[in-house]
């Protein structure tokens, strides 16, 4: 569409120059040659353009500026006005005046007219050359050869007549550029295509060809994707096709041509013998066949097990089909076969449905039955699980206790929640259906009453359940303090810690205590193993698993999931491991697993959940020397470091490699047992470890060390390296605006997935939240519209690589002055490969100075100005090149069709557009430092983001400051706004929508108003949400952090904030209690 319009712009100007041209020239020259020559250029050019303008009446509603102005009736009357003086010359002219023309005129004319000759033909050749169907190299070569010889003779006919008419003939030469740029677009199209068809035929093949062992079943896939890949590709010689060979060969296909040495004249031998030996369709029939009658009956009527029947009986026909077998007439057979299969209740649902049962059965009409039948299960099952999950999760939940794990080796035991025994839980209290923890009698109690109720009771104070170990397994602690001790008791603790009060129920230290320091240890190996999973693309990555012969089914973490990119299915369980926390399954997927170190293969479901288990082993440790493992292959090689597990395998995978092999060592050293995937190692060790965690508090002496003055670091070399890229990619536009480069990392395009799903999918969730609140859509859709009139998004038509779609969602702020909605677009949303956009981007040095010493320069000043820049993000151009990373889909009514845009200007979701904005407003002042020097001092110093504080001690100065400000941005594209000065007379000349309220400094990273708010009238800063007055109330340590904090936010700018941070990190160094009573010399700082 764009295309077309812009070359009906192009005709019609052409057109015009003829009768600029035709004005210009002399009497003499307008001979009746000169005249058909221009009229034949004149009527190809106004037949083309009524054959676009046909292509364009139906988009003649919308508004284009080709139909707004009436392009097509103003060309038609200059076309009509230029016929008509053509025939007013040709009537007019005498033929003395002709005769004298002829000689010097007729020779430029005949030879414009063999040019216009070989246009015509050079353009039959480029419309006959279809590159996208050219699929070899010498085609290419062929197509470029002819358009150089054709365009070697236009060219050579130019020279002629330009040497005689020096270039003053514009419509010639217009006609000769506009066939030169189709001949330089057309060679640069076959050379693009012929560079790429040479890289990709000398380059490795891009099919992942799998290992062939020797197994017929395999032998059909590595003989169709050899032959594709190599066997046909005649870029290579038998010498490197013979290396390929033999590289993708093991097991008894090696054996066969392992006497074959690599050489060109072997090559064809050997893929002659294998050939001979494995194209065996006796074989290949007789697998599938058994495949075919070996399938496993259906016992219940399930959609998984009748599906699975279904299409393993396709997949084994479709198989024989392709082996040439005529299948036509085994309907009847396969039919009899497959419903045998069946149970009961199928069977007589199958022999109910068929409409002619004393005909044949077909084989289409029982697989649709089949179809329908598992078709209507799915959503009947899921709605029953559903429904089970409801009704008996509460009553089911299994106390904590139970589930103790003895075997001193799995220590995360998953199975179905909904497989598990179910039991009815009374409440000790009121002997109603509920826990204890849900009563409302107990929660109504007062914290000491709660106590010596559960002390009468028996129950545990961690668990609120009966059980007879003095340990209890539950890992919950309260949410308040951590203790052992439930959330609901933590008040009765807190008012008790002078009664002596102990916990009976739990001896087993917190994992946030001290445990050891610098002494020996043990570390139970479980085990680990490598494995090799194939992802959706074919190729292979390795994962690290957990072989757990205690499971019950396989589980696999979602991070995991998403790098393998394989397809879900629907699939909702609860997975239940110790104590009474579970998880819920994300969907469920088949993996493809191989060794590291062999060709053994095995496939398997697993669930996905959010996170397997935690890092084994609990920590690294250094590999000791055993004897007895020396010159064995491990399946973790890598067993002493503590890493994640992507996968637990359960006990069918477990049962399945297990071989016969053990190596016991000498004590303290692990057991070695062998399976098909190597050696795994299991058992206690001992190592030595510095493993201390102390309740946290190194997190919190962190803030302490943070609020220390720090020494400015030098820049880092990517910090450097994100400078010089700015340096060298940053221009000015005409229009003032600069154009920026995004700075990503190296080898990104690589790593960047796809997205555009994801988006879509997004999207389509936020359209549907738009649709439920029109007050939300109408303020969305109208920042949407206002970013597409203002030129910060562009739609675009076709796909360019690399892209990255961005989804976005709406931000409301109430409290704005200006956009109460503000769309804010991910750019830390994860692609299909695990890597976001933000993750593949240089963040860039941080260039922003602190606010503290900001405020305090600014307030030596006796005249103070402030103001920000309007939407200064989005006032610096990206160029065009980067657009595509910042794509997005939008569109204004469900009833049209999603639409595609690139963001043009720079998104404030990007890592790196903090550096780029501050950095371009310290490029204004350097571009600007002669013309406008107070304003470019400021642009350097006096910005925290877009918020100017500046100012001068001379009221003159101050004013000649804000003038140079306003005219420096402007000649940028950026407009300041929300000025207020403490002195009216520097702003009394600036109109009400230029004036702002008391101003609030903004944080850098969240934009969040911190509090420290500035009021020009009274000239005094404010904190917007005081702390709540804490005198005469007891001050523990804890509320003393929490008030720090709360404080720090604030950018240390009271003495409360500093007298509070010098006595906290004195209770610090003192290792003081975090909820003690703190005495009341202490709790005066609160006031201070």
């Amino acid at each position: 569409m764009e295309a077309l319009l812009k070359r009906q712009d192009e005709i019609a100007e052409l057109i015009n120059r003829i009768k600029i041209n035709f004005k210009k020239d002399p009497l003499k020259r307008k001979t009746p040659a000169y005249l058909k020559t221009r009229q034949e250029a004149l009527d190809n050019l106004w037949g083309e353009f009524e054959s676009n303008h046909e292509l364009l009446l139906p988009y003649k509603d919308n508004p284009f500026k080709y139909f707004v102005e009436n392009v097509y009736e103003a060309t038609l009357n200059l076309c009509e006005e230029v016929r008509a003086a053509f025939s007013s010359v040709l009537q007019s002219s005498s033929s003395k005046q002709v005769d004298q023309a002829t000689e010097p005129c007729g020779e430029v004319d005949e030879l414009i007219a063999r040019q216009r000759t070989n246009f015509r033909a050079f353009m039959k050749l480029l419309k006959s050359i279809k590159v996208e169907y050219i699929t070899e190299n010498w085609e290419l070569e062929d197509e470029l050869r002819t358009i150089k010889s054709r365009w070697q003779i236009i060219d050579e006919l130019h020279f002629k007549i330009d040497n005689i008419l020096c270039g003053e003939d514009e419509q010639y030469e217009g006609e000769f550029s506009q066939h030169e740029t189709l001949y330089k677009d057309m060679k640069r199209t076959l050379n693009q295509k012929l560079i790429a068809k040479v890289h990709q035929h000398q380059s490795t093949p891009k099919l992942e060809i799998p290992v062939f062992t020797g197994n017929y079943t395999q032998w059909p896939t590595f003989h169709d994707l050899f032959t594709e890949a190599i066997h046909n590709n005649s870029t290579l010689s038998k010498a490197q096709k013979m290396q390929h060979l033999k590289g993708k060969l093991k097991g008894e296909a090696e054996r066969l041509i392992q006497h074959l040495h690599i050489a060109a004249e072997n090559y064809d031998t050997a893929w002659e013998i294998l050939l001979h030996r494995f194209s065996n369709h006796q074989i290949l029939f007789t697998n599938q066949i058994e495949v075919f009658l070996n399938q496993p009956n259906v016992h219940k009527q399930t959609s998984f097990e009748l599906k699975r029947l279904h299409d393993t009986s396709m997949e084994c026909i479709h198989a024989i089909h392709n082996l040439g077998v005529d299948t036509s007439t085994w309907d009847p057979l396969l039919v009899h076969l497959i419903s045998k299969k069946l149970d009961v209740q199928t069977y007589t649902d199958y022999k109910e449905s068929r409409k002619s049962p004393r005909e044949l059965p077909s084989l289409g009409e029982f697989m649709t039955f089949l179809e329908c039948k598992f078709t209507a299960l799915e959503p009947v099952q899921r709605k029953e699980r559903e429904n089970t999950s409801s009704t008996s999760s509460a009553p089911a939940k299994q106390p904590p206790y139970q589930y103790k794990n003895t075997s001193g080796k799995i220590p995360y035991k998953n199975y179905y929640q909904a497989n598990s025994t179910s039991y009815i839980s009374r409440c000790p209290l009121c002997n109603f259906e509920h826990e204890l923890y849900r009563c409302k009698r107990f929660i109504a109690m007062s914290p000491e009453t709660k106590l010596r109720a559960i002390s009468k009771q028996k129950i545990c104070v961690n668990c609120l359940y009966k059980h007879h170990d003095k340990t209890c397994n539950s890992t919950k602690r309260c949410k308040e303090c951590n203790a052992e001790h439930n959330t609901l008791l933590h008040e009765a603790f807190a008012n008790n810690v002078k009664s002596g009060y102990t916990q009976q129920s739990s001896s087993t230290p917190s994992k946030h205590n001290v445990n050891h320091v610098a002494s020996p240890d043990e570390e139970i190996l479980l085990t680990t193993i490598l494995i090799q999973v194939q992802k959706s693309d074919g190729s292979y990555i390795t994962l690290r698993a957990l072989l757990d012969q205690g499971s019950q089914i396989s589980l696999i973490s979602e991070n995991a999931a998403q790098i393998l990119g394989l397809k879900r299915i629907s699939y909702h369980a609860s997975v239940s491991g110790i104590g009474t926390s579970s998880k819920q399954s994300k969907g469920m997927i088949t993996m493809q697993c191989k060794s590291i170190y062999d060709d053994h293969a095995f496939s398997t479901q697993a669930l996905i959940i959010s996170t397997v288990i935690n890092n084994l082993p609990n920590s690294s440790f250094e590999r000791q020397g055993w004897s007895h493992l020396q010159h064995i292959k491990l399946a973790d090689p890598e067993y002493n470091v503590s890493r994640p597990i992507d996968i637990l395998f359960d006990a069918s995978v477990y049962s399945d490699i297990i071989m016969s092999g053990l190596i016991k060592g000498p004590t303290q050293a692990p057991i070695a047992q062998q399976t098909k995937l190597g050696w795994v190692l299991s058992g206690n060790v001992r190592t030595f470890n510095c493993n201390v965690v102390i309740n946290n508090l190194a997190d919190i002496k962190k803030y302490w060390e943070i609020e220390d003055i720090q020494d400015k670091s030098s820049v880092c070399e990517a910090d450097e390296k994100c400078e010089k890229f700015y340096q060298a990619t940053t221009r000015r536009l005409e229009s003032g605006r600069y154009e920026v480069a995004i700075p990503m990392k190296s080898g990104f395009e690589k790593q960047l997935g796809a997205s555009q799903g994801k988006a879509i999918a997004q999207f389509k969730q936020i359209e549907q939240k738009l649709n439920k609140n029109p007050e939300l859509s109408d303020a969305y859709k109208t920042f949407m519209r206002e970013y597409e009139q203002l030129g910060h998004m562009r739609q675009v038509y076709t796909s360019t690589e690399p892209s990255c779609y961005l989804p976005h969602h709406g931000v409301l702020k109430l409290d704005s002055n200006t956009t109460k909605l503000r769309v804010v677009f991910n750019a830390s949303s994860v692609t299909s490969s695990g890597s976001s956009l933000n993750d593949l981007m240089e963040r860039g040095p941080n260039l922003q100075q602190d606010l503290l010493p900001l405020v305090l320069k600014w307030r030596q000043y006796k005249y103070v100005l402030v103001c920000d820049i309007e939407k200064m993000f989005r006032q610096i151009m990206v160029r065009e090149e980067d657009q595509p990373l910042q794509s997005i889909v939008w569109r204004e009514s469900s009833d049209i069709p999603i639409k595609h845009y690139h963001l043009t200007t720079l998104s404030y979701g990007f890592k790196a557009s903090p550096y780029i904005a501050i950095r371009t407003l310290q490029q204004i002042g350097l571009d600007h430092a002669e013309k406008y020097p107070l304003a470019a001092e400021a642009a350097k110093s006096s910005f925290f983001m877009d918020d100017l504080l500046s100012g001068h001690d001379d009221i003159e100065q101050a004013k000649v400051l804000q003038q140079q400000l306003i005219q420096m941005f402007q000649a940028a594209g950026m407009n300041l706004r929300k000025w207020s000065s403490n002195n009216l007379e520097l702003i009394k000349d600036l109109s009400s929508e230029q004036l702002d309220t008391p101003l609030d400094f903004k944080c850098i990273e969240t934009r969040k108003t911190l509090g420290l708010r500035w009021n020009p009238a009274t000239d005094t800063f404010s904190f917007k949400n005081p702390l709540e007055n804490t005198i005469n109330k007891s001050l523990s340590k804890r509320k003393l952090l929490s008030d720090c904090l709360s404080l720090s936010e604030r950018n240390c700018c009271s003495k409360r904030h500093g007298r509070q941070v010098y006595h906290g990190t004195k209770k610090y160094r003192k290792k003081s209690c975090w909820n003690g009573i703190k005495s009341s010399k202490t709790s005066k700082i609160s006031t201070a």
